[in-house]
Formats: C-alpha cells, structure tokens, sequence
C-alpha cells in the first residue's frame, strides 16, 4: 500500500525530495515495527516511540516519522484501505513523553 500512497502523492505534484522522503521514512517504520503498517496498532506506534526516543533520536525527528505516518493513514482511511487512522491520538502524548525524564 505504500506504492499506491507514493503515487498519490506523486499525482498531487509533491517535490521528488518529499515522495523519496515519505516513501523512505514508511518503509523504514515498517522494517523497524516488522508489521505492515495496514496492521500496526496504537500498541506497537507507542512502543516504536518509545524505541526511537531510547535511540537518542530527537523529539523533530519522531514528530517527522508519525506526521508521514498521520499522512499515509489520512489516505489509507479516505481510500477505504483501512477503517481507523491508528495514528490518531498519539501525536498528542509525543510530547509529553520526550518531557519525560
């Protein structure tokens, strides 16, 4: 499904810097979730933000990850391919768990 949402992207004249953006980042979480993202749930975002916040990655860059993952999930939904943005609800907490010591 990442293909599709590529093209989708690619028709709405998206620069090539952001469809290799998009296209690199969702199959980088899902090799790092080792789900594919029509079947990750809320459980395992969390746990994969927690992964990357362990990792020493910076608050931008996870914001980055889930704002394209909030993409893709927005056009999954839209499209039928999926009933339920799991994304949603999570961006909210991102900061409140980097606050955390």
């Amino acid at each position: 499904m990442i293909k599709e949402f590529v093209n989708y992207i690619s028709s709405k004249e998206a620069s090539d810097d952001t469809i290799k953006d998009y296209q690199l980042a969702l199959n980088k979480i899902e090799s790092d979730c080792n789900q594919d993202l029509n079947n990750i749930s809320q459980d395992t975002l969390k746990e994969y933000i927690h992964r990357m916040k362990s990792a020493g990655l910076t608050l931008t860059t996870v914001k980055h990850r889930f704002y394209i993952l909030l993409a893709y999930y927005k056009w999954a939904v839209a499209s039928k391919y999926i009933d339920v943005n799991p994304v949603e609800g999570i961006m909210s907490e991102v900061d409140k768990w980097y606050a955390m010591a």
